[in-house]
């Protein structure tokens, strides 16, 4: 299955999951048809979705990171649940989890107001069955290419979210065209413009502004990591006297191992959180033994959490 066409294709994909078909099989010297067949075998078995890293605080947005612990639920009631989380619009994460917490959920909110009613619709009717609800808010996010694959690569192309841009005001149209995209990266021109009631060029030319602007920062794939067999986790930090000089000596370090797919920090219950894969729980061992090499005596305490099941495609942009 993953040979090295495929694991051409996945690379392609992390640069720029908006890239043709067309593009691809000229890369891989391989016809249109090829290429297509390719793409339907690894949709079907290892890419869950397509989204659209978007630049949300310069939307005004701010992101809750919101973790739950199931107390007496069953299987059924918790299935019911998370379809219920699904629902909701400004939802953009909701994957099961094994450790502290057994669901993360993320929600984008442009007050705290709007944040507790979307909470209230999660907790209404299933409150008796979790025990523990942690909110944590995210204030910067940096995003790694995905190495799967190369880990002799020595940079690491960096996409970062930060509180220091300027809010914007969109039209209509172009929170329409983020939507569309942020649900699904690889929509083509023809739906959108469709959908939008404008021409093909029209919407070429409203993403581009909004590259440039800085609000799309990048098209992504969802790959299924067990389909490798490896464990998708989520590391958590807290640290003596963490300033902003420490922030960027920890992320750097972070940025140079290759299983490190992204890094945020946040305010609440942790200073900081990493996402990452790993093939077994040695590789967890010796990037914590990184970590504390550098940062002798400063980690207080860490946790971590497996994800388990994603039940939705990430998405960057409330619905």
């Amino acid at each position: 299955m993953m040979d090295k066409k495929n694991i051409k294709i996945l690379e392609e994909l992390e640069k720029n999951a908006r890239i043709s078909i067309s593009k691809i099989a000229k890369k891989l010297n391989i016809s249109r048809q090829a290429a297509i067949e390719r793409f339907r075998k690894l949709e079907k078995e290892i890419i869950e979705g397509y989204y659209t890293i978007i630049n949300y605080v310069i939307l005004g947005y701010s992101l809750y990171v919101v973790y739950l612990k199931f107390s007496k639920i069953s299987s059924k009631i918790k299935q019911r649940l998370i379809e219920r989380i699904n629902k909701i619009n400004n939802v953009g994460l909701n994957v099961s989890t094994l450790g502290k917490w057994d669901l993360n959920i993320a929600i984008w909110a442009k007050s705290s107001f709007e944040f507790e009613n979307i909470m209230r619709k999660i907790l209404e009717k299933h409150s008796e069955y979790i025990s523990d609800v942690t909110i944590m808010i995210e204030t910067s996010a940096r995003y790694f290419n995905l190495i799967l694959f190369n880990k002799n690569i020595t940079t690491r192309d960096i996409i970062a979210i930060d509180p220091s841009h300027e809010v914007i005001e969109l039209d209509r149209k172009n929170i329409e065209l983020l939507r569309m995209l942020a649900s699904n990266a690889r929509i083509s021109l023809i739906d959108l413009a469709s959908k939008l009631k404008i021409t093909p060029v029209a919407v070429i030319k409203r993403i581009k502004e909004l590259e440039n602007k800085g609000v799309i920062l990048r098209y992504k794939p969802q790959i299924n990591l067990n389909k490798f067999n490896l464990l998708h986790l989520k590391i958590f930090l807290k640290i003596k006297n963490f300033n902003k000089e420490r922030e960027k000596e920890l992320t750097k370090i972070l940025s140079l191992i290759p299983n490190v797919i992204s890094v945020s920090k946040t305010y609440g219950y942790y200073d900081l959180e990493f996402r990452l894969f790993v093939k077994n729980i040695l590789e967890i061992e010796d990037i914590i033994g990184r970590i504390e090499k550098n940062f002798s005596g400063e980690i207080k305490s860490y946790d971590l959490i497996f994800f388990t099941k994603f039940h939705k495609v990430l998405n960057f942009f409330p619905q």
